[in-house]
């Protein structure tokens, strides 16, 4: 009688060799003598089922500093969070840095759009989308937002009315949702009317946190991904986002069918799009671009790299496919997650509130309209907003993978070919050593005769070099043209539902708190407010 059966000693032996399998990659940096979190197999250290990203951020920064190792799964990753350091990998050495890391989206279409596309492919389709977000082009889409700005009124102005508390969230989503749909496929999606509307519904399904899908994201291979999807497991299976594919390709589609209708909308820009046919900046751009860190070495670099392509000078219908499909969900929760948050800090801290109803009023006073030009460049306004996208980053972080070995000095480290960077944006915003006292909102900090203070690179809402968010302008219109509206005609206040402090909740890519809940009254109370 065998004293081991053979079936226990395979099993035995398979246990050893996925025991070295898993653990072979997380010595990866103690082999290398970089510091770093402790690790869980399989998951690493970048995500954690009890412990949000941001706080995981926080605490890895106090204990291990602007550099060490990290890993997501079994890659990987170096954590940077100095700025000096920022800025040569996004900026100085871009072109060592073109790539994010590489996603495992099986979706061929949606391959094809700016975060996932890589080298020449970014490179083509950031040159032609680039002019459609300059200063002249937004300005011409003012109508169109100012018809969702009102539709933001008037449920605002019901939500008065009944003098109960509301959630934030949901009714800036549905401001945002209105704006993308309506200013980037001329679609009205009356989101404020409609409680179960279907843009709204998938948008905000496709963006929850599931641990397990999002353990997929980065774990699972694209050809098992596509045998997981065939069998139709639903961890991998996305009906949401095909929702959102298949609008845009009907679409794109109708658009086809229809040559005599005109269009002033970001699809109609897409589709007639051309490299070199407009600039790729404009002299009006400058007043925000501080919010991408673009100066004049930025955008000589930004410039140059993007004067020529390879390829077609359009783009195709899969690309404008993938670039749509990004604006829709990107321009609906970053956006409305800002405004939400700004209304929080608004409505718990009166006085800042009364001084930006004093900036918007001084407008109405002097005869002028709440437009494009005369809100854009409100000083307060802006510093509201920046201080809300500081301490309140939607975006948690970014990445770069780099093309080649590349030295790193300060910390004696060379980084090889393919490795991959995490710059921690909710930690650098959060990191005293940049922004003093950096849990008090204050908007002071971005008013225009303090921003020299800000250490360049060390505020990164939506990033920075030729890779930043090439719809930061377009969130900045849509938040200051909603948020003037709201503090003209309203105020806002605290509610035995707001919370004194938010708390952070896991999410993968976006920031998310419990519910942010307040009350607003219209503005016949507006100049007895003021008047505290």
């Amino acid at each position: 009688m065998e004293l081991f059966p053979s079936s226990w000693l395979y099993g035995i032996l398979a246990n050893i060799v996925l025991l070295v399998l898993i653990s072979i990659p997380l010595v990866y940096w103690k082999r290398k003598g970089i510091k770093g979190p402790p690790t869980l197999p399989f998951i690493g250290n970048f995500l954690h089922p009890t412990r949000p990203i941001p706080l995981m951020q926080m605490d890895n920064l106090r204990q291990y500093g602007h550099f060490f190792g990290m890993f997501r799964g079994r890659q990987p990753v170096l954590s940077i969070s100095d700025p000096a350091i920022i800025k040569r990998i996004l900026v100085q050495d871009f072109h060592l840095f073109h790539n994010r890391m590489p996603t495992t989206d099986s979706n061929v279409v949606l391959s094809q759009n700016l975060v996932s596309a890589r080298y020449d492919k970014w490179k083509r389709v950031r040159s032609i989308l680039t002019p459609m977000f300059t200063t002249s082009k937004l300005r011409k889409m003012e109508g169109l937002m100012g018809q969702c700005v009102d539709s933001l009124y008037q449920a605002l102005d019901r939500l008065a009315k009944t003098e109960s508390s509301f959630p934030v969230h949901n009714v800036m989503g549905n401001f945002t949702m209105d704006v993308i749909a309506k200013c980037a496929f001329a679609t009205d999606t009356d989101a404020h009317n409609e409680k179960e509307n279907k843009f709204v519904v998938n948008a905000r399904k496709l963006l929850e946190f599931n641990f397990i899908r999002a353990l997929g994201t980065f774990l699972v291979p694209i050809f098992l991904k596509n045998i997981l999807q065939t069998f139709r497991i639903k961890y991998f299976l996305s009906p949401e986002r095909d929702f959102f594919l298949n609008i845009c390709f009907q679409l794109i589609k109708q658009r086809k069918q229809n040559t005599t209708a005109k269009y002033s909308d970001m699809l109609e820009l897409m589709i007639k799009a051309k490299h070199g046919k407009d600039r790729l900046m404009e002299d009006d751009d400058k007043f925000d671009s501080y919010h991408v860190n673009v100066g004049d070495e930025e955008k000589l670099r930004e410039e140059k790299l993007l004067s020529e392509i390879i390829g077609s000078k359009y783009l195709s219908e899969e690309e404008i496919v993938a670039q749509s499909f990004i604006f829709f969900i990107a321009g609906y929760e970053t956006t409305a997650s800002t405004l939400t948050f700004a209304l929080y800090e608004l409505a718990t801290n009166p006085d800042i509130q009364n001084r930006l109803y004093e900036e918007v009023k001084a407008i109405v006073d002097n005869g002028e309209p709440l437009d494009y030009d005369h809100v854009m460049k409100l000083p307060y306004l802006d510093a509201i907003i920046a201080e809300t996208l500081r301490l309140h980053s939607p975006v948690l972080t970014l990445n770069r993978q780099v093309s080649a070995r590349y030295p790193i000095p300060e910390y004696n480290y060379t980084m090889e070919k393919d490795e991959s960077v995490f710059i921690p944006i909710y930690a650098i915003h959060h990191n005293p050593e940049f922004h003093p006292n950096p849990l008090r909102f204050n908007p002071e900090r971005f008013m225009p005769e303090n921003r020299d203070k800000i250490i360049p690179y060390s505020y990164l809402p939506f990033g920075g070099g030729p890779r930043n968010c090439i719809g930061m302008r377009f969130a900045m219109s849509e938040a200051k043209l909603g948020l003037a509206r709201l503090i003209k005609d309203f105020i806002f206040f605290k509610s035995s539902k707001t919370c004194d402090e938010l708390k952070i909740k896991n999410g993968l890519f976006l920031l998310k708190t419990t519910p942010v809940w307040i009350n607003n009254n219209n503005n016949n109370e507006q100049q007895q407010f003021c008047s505290k």
